[in-house]
C-alpha cells in the first residue's frame, strides 16, 4: 500500500488525495470504500482538470537506456499518467484489487496486515494464546 501510495502522490501531487486513497485501502466495509472510490474519482477529476488547465512548462525529459538485446523483455504494467489521466478508476485500473484493498484480500492474501507498527503486529500475533494456561506458553516457546 505505501508503495502504491507513493505512486498516487507522484501522479496527483496532493497529500490530501494520497491519504484519501490510504483511507480506501484499509476500508473493510463495502458501503464506505464505495463512497470513497466515488469521492476520489470526484476529486481526481476536478484536480486534473485544474492541472490541464495550467501552462505547460516545456523541459527536456531524460533519456532512458536503450534495451540490452540479449535481456528477455519483461511484461511489466503500464500505468497512463500525466495529463491525460482523468480520474482515479482510469489510473487504478492496472493494478489487482486484491494487493491493494483489504475489502478484497481474499484467502489472506494480505494476512489482513495493514500497518507498520510492528507492536500492533506482534498483538495481531499473539491474540490467539491468549486463551492457553502460562505453563502451555512455557512449553510452546
Amino acid at each position: 500500500m505505501r508503495h502504491l501510495g507513493s505512486n498516487f502522490y507522484k501522479q496527483f501531487k496532493s497529500k490530501r488525495l494520497m491519504d484519501l486513497f490510504k483511507r480506501l485501502c484499509k476500508q473493510n466495509q463495502r458501503k464506505k470504500f464505495n463512497f470513497l472510490w466515488q469521492r476520489l474519482d470526484e476529486l481526481t477529476t476536478s484536480h486534473m482538470n485544474e492541472v490541464r488547465r495550467q501552462p505547460v512548462v516545456a523541459r527536456e525529459e531524460p533519456q532512458g537506456l536503450t534495451p540490452d538485446p540479449n535481456e528477455a523483455r519483461s511484461k511489466t504494467c503500464r500505468r497512463k499518467g500525466g495529463r491525460s489521466l482523468k480520474c482515479f478508476s482510469y489510473w487504478i485500473k492496472e493494478e489487482p484489487i486484491e494487493k491493494w484493498s483489504l475489502l478484497h484480500d481474499t484467502y489472506g492474501a494480505r494476512y489482513d496486515i495493514m500497518t507498520t507498527n510492528l507492536a500492533e503486529v506482534y498483538n495481531w500475533v499473539l491474540k490467539g494464546t491468549h486463551s492457553l494456561p502460562w505453563l502451555q506458553l512455557w512449553r510452546v516457546s
